[in-house]
């Protein structure tokens, strides 16, 4: 198949599925090769709730998880640095009253054994401050979609996580966490590593964001919601995310996602990251890539 009649097909399976489909409102997708002989990229559908404008290629939308990513790239710059090392404990890094009985399973506090690498490798055991519901209440995911815009700091995870959560397991041992046999997804590990990032560097996330990702790989519509958007960034905002047919409109929750989901890019600066960190751009050593793959 040539590359006309490939990149047709592309278009036609997007518009399919925006137009076949009565929750898929918009869609965005692009292709790549590791040579760079083929790159396509394609959108569909519409770009704001009860508006014609359609999407375009180069709309900003909200890159949610893909933000943790970004946040394990710049943990591995800085241990590249020296800055930090995976086998610090975060106590190094955090105070006291933050951690303390933060992870207790069993009755046994293990707050203190939490390290660098149980965050990036989500081996923590830690319990996800974002969807789980508290016994008998609400996750903020629920009050979200019912459409109550939350706002939250590092003190309002913690205290969700301390005090009407419950840890999955104890932190692995950096062995268990080779072999892969115990993991546990939670946003939890990517907020404190956030916090340890701007503990090391003394800077908000958003300029080590852009001092150790986004300028070396020159994206141009990068950044972390909420926090310093350029100016002509501001007046083109990200499309709109929905909750099955519902719009939502999450002004303060996707300020305070930062390291674990506040990221806002577009398909040609998302493709340009993947490519540049799977080449290994971002490290000064190529062994860096293999030790954030495993």
């Amino acid at each position: 198949m040539d590359h006309t009649a490939l990149e047709n097909r592309l278009q036609n399976e997007i518009d399919a599925l925006v137009s076949k489909n009565k929750d898929v409102f918009s869609a965005l997708l692009g292709v790549t090769n590791s040579n760079g002989d083929f790159y396509w990229s394609g959108a569909a559908g519409t770009a704001y709730a009860d508006q014609t404008e359609e999407m375009r290629v180069d709309t900003p939308i909200f890159i949610a998880s893909i933000t943790k990513m970004y946040t394990s790239a710049a943990t591995m710059i800085l241990g590249e640095r020296e800055l930090l090392s995976l086998d610090d404990p975060i106590s190094k890094f955090l105070p006291y009253n933050l951690l303390d009985g933060l992870h207790r399973y069993k009755g046994v506090d293990y707050s203190d054994q939490l390290k660098v690498y149980h965050l990036i490798s989500q081996t923590s055991g830690l319990p996800d401050y974002f969807q789980e519901r508290p016994q008998g209440g609400k996750s903020i995911f629920d009050l979200i979609i019912a459409g109550g815009d939350e706002e939250w700091d590092m003190e309002k995870v913690v205290g969700i996580t301390k005090n009407n959560l419950s840890p999955k397991f104890p932190p692995e041992s950096k062995e268990q966490v080779r072999s892969g046999k115990k993991a546990y997804y939670s946003d939890t590990n990517y907020q404190l590593l956030g916090a340890v990032i701007e503990s090391v560097t003394q800077k908000p996330l958003n300029e080590v964001f852009s001092e150790l990702v986004i300028e070396p790989l020159d994206l141009s519509s990068t950044y972390l919601q909420g926090q310093g958007e350029p100016r002509a960034i501001q007046d083109s905002p990200p499309a709109n995310i929905y909750y099955k047919t519902i719009p939502l409109h999450l002004s303060k929750a996707m300020r305070s996602f930062g390291p674990d989901g506040g990221m806002v890019s577009n398909m040609g600066d998302s493709l340009k990251f993947l490519k540049g960190l799977m080449e290994g751009k971002l490290f000064a050593h190529p062994s860096t890539l293999e030790k954030m793959k495993s």
